[in-house]
Parts: C-alpha cells; structure tokens; sequence
C-alpha cells in the first residue's frame, strides 16, 4: 500500500462525530436560563455525557462539540470531565458561534473552518442511547463506494403510531424502495391527519413501501459533501429542511439519502419536556443499559446509585424512613432524605433534597438542594435546583419551576404553570408580597425566529391543536395520492382483553400463580402501561371472568359472587403481588367502583368482594377508609351506598380497638 493510501485510510478510519449542543428553542425554559439543556441533568448524569458516551463505545475518535449558548458553561463541564484527560479514547473539542440559530447555520459554520475530514456522525447534545454505530457507518462506506452522491444515513427505529416514545411532531411518512433503504419521499406530519405522496417520487419504481411506524432517533450519518451542500443552500435551517431539500433536487443533483432501521437497540433524544419524561423513564427500565444510573461507564457526579427491585435506585448515603414508599421506576441521588409515609413513583431525585413527611411525588423531575415540606402533593412537573416546597402545597401537571422558586404553604399552582425565582422584566409575582415565586413569560416565536409554534403544549405527548384541521385544496395537485393514517397500536381495551385470556388460560391450564406473574408483568413491559394501570385492569379482570367463564352477562349476584370468590382465591397470590400498598389498595377500589356503575345488576355482591379481600389481607382497613373518605366521585354512589354497612362495620371496630 502507497503512503499516501495509508493516510487516506487513516483518515477514514479515525471517525468524528458532530455534537450540536444548542437546541435552538426555548422548550425547556426557565430551565434552559441558566444553562444550556445538553447540560440539564437526567436522572444522575448530564444529557451530553450519555451522548458522548453513546459516539465513543461506537467507535468515534474525534467528537466536535458545536456550542451556541452557554459556552463557557460547556467547555467547563468538558475540561473537568474524563473527556479532557490524555487517556480519553476520544478526543472531543469544542468550536463556539454565538451567532448560529440553527443546525443549518452550525454546519455551515464548521464547513467554513474546513474542520470535518471525512464522513462524519452528526447528533444532538440530547441523545441517549446504546446503539453501535459502527456497522451503520461502514453500511453508509459501502454504499458512497457505489456512488459518490450518497449524502446522509438516517438512523431510525420502529416505533408504532401512539406508542409512549413518540409525540406528534415525530409523527413521519416515509416512502423507502426497501431493497436498498433509498429514501424516496418525505413528510413530517406535524398535526396532519392526512398524508400525500406525489406519484412522481414513485414513478419507475417497484419495490416502494410507506413507513408510518419509524420515529427518527436523530443520529445521522453525513458524506464529507453534506456540509458543502447546506453552505451552497442558505434556506436550509434544519434537518428536515434538509432532507426535503435533497429529496426534491435528486432528479438534478442526483444526490440521495438513505435509511437505517435499529434492531433491538435503544436510542432517543429528550428534544422535549415529554421525551425527557420518557427518555428518563426509559433509562431507569434499563433500555439504555449499560448506560444506567448504575452504571460503572457513565462519569456519574456523586458515583453509581445502587439498583433495587421494581427499577428503583438510591444511592448509598439517601437516608429512607421506614414507612416511606418507592414503587417504582424511581431514582435518589446522593444525601437525600425522604419522611415517613412520603409515596414516590417514576419519579427522579435529585442530590441533598429533603423531603418531608406524607409528601406524594409521581411523575416527577426534582433537582438538587430541593426541599420539600410534609403533604405536599406533585404531579408531573419539573423542579430545578433549590426550588422549596411548603407544607400541604399542590404542584399540579405539568408545571415548571425554576431556579430557587419558593412556594408557601398551603399553595395550588395551576397545571402548566411556568415560575421563576427571580423577578425580571418586570414579572408578575405569584402572589403579593412573593420574594421567590414570579411567573414566567414565555418569549414570542418573532424575538426567537424558530420556525414552530410555541404555543404549542411542548409538555404534552401530543402537540400543537387536537382538533382536525381544514384541508388545504390550494397544495392539491392533482397528482398525489392520500389516505388516513391508520392506528396499529394496541388500545386500552386490547391490552385488557389480552389480561382477561391470560387469566382465562389459567384456570384452564392449572397454570402457576409465579407463571401468570410474569405474564402481567410481560403485559405490562409490552404495552408500556404503569403499575397503577395494571392493578386497575386486574381487578377488572377478575371480576369480568365469572361472564365470560358462563358465556353470559345474565347472571344473579348470589352466583357471581360465589364464582367471583373462587377465582379471588385461585388468583390471590396474583393480588397480593400487585396490590400492597394503600396507593394500589384505593386503585383497586376505583376499579370496583366502576365494575358496579357498568354492572348495577351485580351491585349488591360486590361488596362482599371487597369483604373476601379484606379477609384476605389484600385490602386494609386505612386503604377502604381512605378510599371512602376520598372526595373523587368519577362513576357515581352506587358502589358507596351498598358498601355501607361494612364500612360502618369498619369504623365501629376501629372505635373498639382505639
């Protein structure tokens, strides 16, 4: 081999990757004021040290950090990090222009520099994943070997319509000629019911197919060329831009763009308050092993928390008081307390918070040095450093709260609520007198020049308006072939029909209470529904088996309920595996309380159900009580008004013992 071969190969071999560390919106905001969200912590690590982590076990040896806003903040994360220390398997730099607003304006940037040598992994300081990308970057090799037009890979998984890891604005069409993954039309559907694809992008070819099941895992793997194509293009802004951009000049240009499909690899970016949710979730079931909140790989700020049952992690100095509760998919970083009585399920905590006594967290984000007083209740929120929480305070859906926010005791924040701690601009206070709890407002889409809709609900699974919209005749050409957009997801109603048959199937077969465990919990991992869910749908299925066993809904209660009985007895190793804590004993309840508004001709023995199971020790006399004295009337009194009796049973025995 000639010298100068041996350089090209060198060259070839020694991989970059591109990591854009600017989101360009304004999504996470007021999270995003202080710091940039590749630096926003998930779980117990920053994003941007699961991306690169994820670019150096696939074989990059050169990353590029490309910083925007808040540089400083990066480069000082880098050089305190593993990444700056000569034994670094990869070489990772930073390259800084404030001035870009966008991954177009970044590429162009670097192209400029003349810094990217050959083909390169392009990327968002917000991946997390395991994939191995060295068998997509040498597939990408191969086929620029057959043609020097061959732009970009893309990196997709398959992930059907409504399942929890996409949101509206992943939703894409794409028509692919599946011999050779070549890319041959393009739409993102935003909020579109309806698709089209123009007849010419299919003309001539035979083996085309429509895609409406991959999400796109925002890895790209890019020709030396594709920099040189965004600079001759100033129009092109983002990806998408891109790719539309390439698509309809391929008849000209010729230069195309090719599809990767994962097989049994994770890979997602936390582009919004919804993924970031889900990506963490995903994390803590352990879809990005071995990149974990256990994991000896990640350079994790405060060390490895250790892995419990039923996906919860602690580190090792967290200080739990006995009667303290973490169900499930929960994560605590080092030095934090958590009270007595306090429930906490999927759900991440931060280092040094405190949290108090009787305080019910699900759903939830709680960063560092955050104290939080005994009753409070938050749902589904956010809550960056420092932030205090009173005694007895409701945080509510989807509620943001920034930097050193305090909220005084007794406080409702309404769902979507959005505070900072600081007062700037003149902001409007949350209440008179607030020192530390000003609301947020959120800049326009003109001061910030992004091309989406920020009103839309960025928190949501779901983007932008739900309602249809009107069709735009002015864009039909005649020429394009539409159809609504089929849902192959799994409904509610089919994952519980697929409980009901398991369970059927069991009593048929003898089957072992430990086989028909792992069948729930197979269930449960497959349909990606929560433990909540499930104990309900359990319930419901028990009780809808003495119909379908006899093959009618005409049944007297007498007989139901000596069926009913049976199967509660032949299923309670079931029951009392899922069913052991207050929180699931009132979720059981709840489910009784809708069997008898659907079934009033039940009614009167189901009350004696909920007698067999207190019997039974699955249902405590604080889970009925509870359950009793709770104000939610979602499926009426019918239920209320039969269970009576025993419940002034309970109270008079309750009396006695006191």
């Amino acid at each position: 081999m000639s010298a100068a071969n041996k350089t090209d190969f060198r060259q070839e071999d020694a991989l970059q990757a591109v990591v854009v560390a600017d989101s360009f919106n304004v999504r996470f905001a007021p999270l995003t004021d202080r710091r940039p969200r590749t630096l926003l912590p998930l779980i117990n690590a920053p994003m941007l040290e699961y991306t690169l982590q994820l670019l150096c076990v696939g074989g990059v040896k050169d990353a590029i950090v490309f910083c925007c806003s808040h540089a400083d903040k990066i480069k000082e994360f880098l050089s305190r990090s593993q990444w700056s220390k000569p034994t670094s398997s990869m070489k990772v730099t930073t390259v800084v222009s404030e001035g870009c607003m966008s991954v177009g304006d970044a590429l162009r940037d670097l192209d400029n520099k003349s810094i990217l040598r050959s083909d390169f992994i392009l990327v968002n300081g917000d991946l997390v994943g395991n994939v191995n990308l060295r068998p997509v970057v040498e597939e990408h090799r191969k086929r620029r070997q057959l043609s020097k037009n061959v732009v970009m890979t893309m990196i997709f998984k398959e992930a059907p319509p409504k399942h929890r890891s996409r949101c509206k604005e992943d939703d894409v069409i794409i028509s692919l000629k599946s011999s050779t993954q070549h890319v041959v039309a393009f739409q993102r559907q935003r909020s579109q019911k309806k698709f089209r694809i123009l007849q010419e992008a299919n003309e001539g070819v035979e083996d085309i197919k429509v895609h409406y099941n991959l999400l796109d895992c925002g890895i790209y793997v890019c020709s030396p060329h594709m920099p040189q194509l965004l600079t001759d293009n100033f129009d092109y802004q983002t990806m998408d831009d891109f790719v539309r951009g390439v698509l309809g000049s391929e008849e000209i240009l010729g230069n195309s763009i090719h599809l990767h499909v994962l097989k049994d690899q994770y890979a997602l970016r936390a582009s919004n308050l919804y993924m970031y949710h889900v990506v963490s979730l995903d994390v803590l079931k352990r879809w990005s092993y071995p990149f974990v909140p256990d994991s000896s790989i990640l350079e994790l700020p405060n060390g490895r928390l250790v892995y419990y049952s039923d996906n919860v992690y602690r580190h090792q100095s967290v200080k739990l008081a006995p009667t303290c509760e973490l169900l499930e998919n929960v994560a605590v970083d080092a030095g934090s307390k958590i009270g007595s009585k306090t429930i906490i399920s999927n759900s991440t905590i931060g280092a040094s918070c405190i949290i108090g006594e009787n305080v019910k967290i699900n759903g939830c984000h709680i960063w560092s040095g955050t104290t939080i007083e005994d009753n409070a209740v938050i749902t589904d929120s956010i809550l960056d450093m420092n932030v205090f929480i009173g005694k007895g305070a409701r945080i509510n859906s989807k509620c943001i709260l920034g930097h050193g926010v305090k909220i005084g005791e007794g406080i409702t924040l309404q769902e979507g609520t959005r505070l900072v701690g600081q007062s700037l601009n003149g902001l409007e206070p949350l209440q008179s007198g607030s020192v530390a709890a000003f609301f947020y407002r959120m800049p326009s889409s003109t001061e910030l020049e992004e091309t989406e809709d920020l009103e839309c609900a960025v928190w949501d699974k779901h983007f932008g308006d739900d309602e249809d919209e009107e069709d735009d005749d002015d864009d039909d050409d005649g020429n394009s072939a539409g159809g609504e957009l089929d849902d192959d997801e799994a409904s509610e109603a089919k994952t519980f029909e697929e409980m009901l048959m398991n369970l059927d199937r069991a009593l048929d077969e003898e089957v072992s209470a430990q086989n028909v465990i792992l069948e729930m919990n197979s269930i449960k991992h497959a349909y990606g529904i929560q433990i909540q869910s499930l104990t309900t749908m359990l319930i419901k299925a028990i009780l809808e088996l003495p119909f379908r066993r006899l093959g009618s809904r005409q049944i007297e209660a007498k007989k139901f309920l000596e069926i009913c009985v049976q199967f509660v007895k032949k299923f309670l190793p079931l029951l009392q595996n899922y069913i052991k804590n207050l929180l699931s004993e009132q979720m059981a309840l709840s489910a009784l309380e809708q069997f008898a508004f659907e079934n009033s001709k039940i009614v009167s023995a189901l009350p004696k159900v909920a007698q067999t199971l207190y019997s039974m020790d699955v249902l405590s006399e604080d889970g009925i009580l509870a359950w009793w004295k709770s104000k939610e009337r979602l499926h009426g009194e019918t239920l209320r008004i039969a269970m009576k009796s025993f419940i002034e049973w309970l109270e008079n025995a309750e009396e006695e013992s006191d």
